[in-house]
């Protein structure tokens, strides 16, 4: 494997083999173990179905918290229903349901039982993995890529009143020939408006450009940037993870909106009219009853399989066709043909991106643009033995270690209070604050003494802490936090669940994977963890703490256990910055 990644074929194949390894001791183990383990869902019930051109929704509730260890939005599960088990991926999730989407057809009458969902590792993923690794070894111009990524390259400067001095200097690279472009954007940084404005000026030297992220959710963030450009763009990929808003950008609205839309039209009409049947609640399961249902789910793939043909016939004129096509790496991989080339190829949140994939991806260009923060949450791999070998450190980490990036070191969100706290840590004090932002404050609520502290929860083995939820409770009152301009965050599940559950409806809850990319007014933290022996578990992946105080535009509350967090040497630095910039308060002080 080329240098730069010494041992990432062996770090996928341990990934691989622990996948493999996940699926096969899985079949031998119990139900109650797996959930424990945060590897199983159930007993859920179905609530809703609803039937997708490529296949069905089903809605799903349970009383358990899911685990959002394993189970995110956008992962595969295997979903069992009267003991046969089909493949599905989670399209929605909440603290106690799911959204899910199958395309194989579910037999049986699938609302009278409860239903199980396991989680399984993504076949297609890991096959994408092992394309990124061969091209890499193959293509002589990622192996270009590659070496270009050590080359000192001149300093170009995009003059654009839009943009200040970094934002300049990063624009000037993407369009200069360099071979590479690596930009590191910390938080508030303006790193998505750099990017939308570099992409219109490659589409006015009539460059094509591809973007694409680790996350449908980063992808649709940048679209909506390009969208009032009037850029012709192509949103490419599964319809049922692009956002709403994008989904006229998608090749089934161009085909709708096409010449064939008559056509299309009666095809839908027709797949509504088997989907009703073969949805239909039967009292009676009887097996005519059964039999109608079948041959109906037969027409409605037939007619599914149909529409699908049309738009397959439609996408290649409109993939030549459109300056800027955006897509996920699998997404983009399952639509392009290997061959297909284009000028430029952005990734976008580079930071979170499995290295093997943004190689993939990286085989359709002429240039690489690799543009994100390796100081926020690292891309997920399930095996240690993967992660020991460098699974986790993403190509954009990789190059930033090679040579320094370009910096956005101009933030526009955050307090200068809140940024004097992560500033020494994970940006070396580079990173400054414009004048335009207004102060803010940055509390820790230090829980030491108070209260029991963690307990872990029995069924799925995630952690919570009902003392920091009451002082969370309190801290909302005293504070009068407006709930529409307010996310309250915590690491673990179980806490999650329990925030949500006792806080109601009225206030957002989030885990701090979900909300990267995104940003509030206040920023309530509960860190959970509170034990004797100073044990912190995934607190100590210190780029996850990183991520949820910079979500911060203007107060943020940080609660945790001091005696617990001080064992730690990045913790005890922490809450000595917030000590000299911010404001340290003892729970305590909420019982008066």
């Amino acid at each position: 494997m080329h240098s730069i990644h010494p041992h990432l074929e062996q770090a996928v194949q341990e990934e691989i083999n622990y996948s493999q390894q996940l699926v096969s001791e899985n079949l031998k183990v119990a139900p109650n173990e797996l959930r424990k383990q945060g590897l199983s869902v159930f007993p859920c019930d179905v609530s809703e179905i609803r039937t997708g051109i490529n296949g069905d929704f089903y809605l799903l509730e349970t009383s358990f918290v899911i685990n959002n260890s394993f189970f995110k939005r956008g992962v595969s599960v295997l979903f069992h229903v009267d003991n046969k088990q089909y493949k599905a991926r989670i399209v929605e999730l909440n603290a106690y349901s799911m959204l899910l989407f199958c395309k194989e057809e579910i037999e049986g009458n699938i609302r009278e039982n409860p239903v199980r969902v396991d989680f399984t590792p993504d076949d297609r993923t890991l096959e994408c993995m092992q394309l990124g690794l061969r091209f890499l070894k193959e293509q002589k111009h990622l192996q270009d890529f590659a070496r270009d990524f050590s080359t000192e390259k001149e300093e170009i400067v995009f003059p654009s009143e839009q943009l200040n001095l970094s934002q300049q200097k990063a624009v000037g690279s993407i369009l200069s020939k360099d071979l590479t472009t690596v930009i590191q954007g910390p938080p508030g940084t303006g790193k998505t408006h750099t990017l939308a404005l570099a992409i219109e000026e490659l589409v006015k030297q009539g460059k094509k450009v591809l973007i694409t992220a680790p996350s449908n959710t980063a992808v649709d963030n940048l679209c909506r940037k390009l969208i009032s450009t009037k850029i012709s763009l192509l949103r490419v990929g599964n319809n049922e993870k692009v956002a709403s808003d994008l989904l006229p950008y998608t090749i089934d609205s161009y085909l709708e909106a096409g010449k064939l839309a008559q056509y299309s039209q009666t095809l839908k009409k027709q797949i509504q009219k088997a989907e009703q049947t073969a949805n239909r609640h039967i009292r009676n399961y009887t097996k005519e009853a059964a039999d109608e249902k079948r041959q109906a789910r037969r027409d409605l793939r037939e007619l599914q399989k149909e529409l699908r043909k049309l738009a397959q016939d439609t996408e290649q004129q409109l993939i030549d066709s459109s300056s800027v096509i955006a897509g996920t790496p699998v997404g983009l991989f399952n639509e392009l043909s290997k061959n297909h080339s284009l000028d430029v190829v952005i990734m976008d949140e580079a930071g979170q991106a499995l290295a093997p994939l943004t190689w993939l991806v990286a085989s359709f260009g002429k240039k690489l643009v690799l543009c994100g923060d390796p100081q926020q949450l690292p891309p997920v791999v399930l095996s240690d033995k993967a992660k020991e070998l460098g699974l986790t450190k993403s190509l954009l980490e990789t190059a930033c270690a090679i040579h320094p990036p370009i910096l956005l070191n101009e933030q526009y969100r955050m307090p200068q209070e809140v940024v004097s706290v992560i500033n020494p840590y994970f940006y070396e004090n580079q990173l400054q604050t414009a004048l335009s932002v207004k102060p803010g404050q940055m509390q820790f609520i230090d829980m030491a003494g108070f209260g029991e502290g963690e307990t872990e929860n029995e069924t799925t083995g995630s952690f919570e802490n009902r003392d920091e939820l009451n002082i969370v409770r309190k801290l909302l009152e005293k504070e009068a936090l407006n709930s529409k301009k307010t996310v309250i965050l915590a690491p673990y599940s179980a806490q999650i669940a329990l925030l949500q559950k006792e806080l109601g409806n009225e206030w957002n809850v989030s885990t701090i994977d979900a909300i990267q990319g995104q940003e509030e007014e206040n920023v309530v933290i509960s860190l959970t963890r509170s034990n004797p022996d100073g044990i912190i578990g995934f607190l100590s992946d210190y780029r996850r703490t990183n991520v949820a105080i910079s979500r911060t535009q203007k107060n943020c509350y940080l609660i945790g256990d001091s005696a617990t967090l001080g064992n730690d040497d990045f913790y005890a630095a922490l809450l000595q910055e917030i000590e000299q910039y911010g404001i340290y308060r003892s729970a305590w002080e909420f019982e008066a």
